[in-house]
């Protein structure tokens, strides 16, 4: 798992906590954000709380002290109509941004607004790319032969 530091020192509000949501919220601590996260399924939340993932029950949480919402992909954004956590969202104007959302490597995510009016390059990344953060070399190239070719 790479650390996700660009939210460090900053409270994050998680919604979906499948797989890869968990992974998301452990990247997150990992990187020193402090995270609160929630699902509508109480497996999901049971899961997380395991993993040491603070569930909070973002229905009554105070939205004005999230720097950011991570939102799971399939939580509609705005169609049929914003998921709930996106409109507590925008009530205090934070950014929104998905756990495995297209990216053109720059900054810490793109926004999921951007990303629906095609304003993405298109190519696949995830919030658990960290630009801020050294990224392992590429693994080397096979030549002819299966032998790994060293330049």
């Amino acid at each position: 798992m790479i650390p996700v530091t660009s939210f460090a020192g900053h409270e994050v509000a998680v919604f979906g906590l499948g797989a890869s949501g968990r992974s998301t919220c452990l990247a997150l601590l990992a990187g020193g954000a402090r995270v609160a996260a929630w699902d509508d399924g109480e497996a999901a939340r049971t899961a997380a709380a395991a993993e040491g993932i603070h569930v909070v029950d973002l229905a009554s949480a105070d939205w004005s002290r999230f720097a950011v919402l991570v939102l799971a992909p399939g939580v509609p954004l705005t169609h049929p109509e914003p998921h709930w956590t996106v409109e507590c969202a925008q009530e205090v104007g934070i950014e929104i941004i998905g756990e495995h959302s297209p990216s053109a490597g720059i900054g810490r995510g793109v926004r999921l607004r951007e990303t629906m009016a095609g304003a993405s390059s298109g190519a696949d990344a995830s919030l658990l790319y960290d630009k801020q953060a050294p990224q392992p070399a590429p693994a080397p190239v096979p030549a002819p032969g299966g032998n790994p070719r060293h330049e």
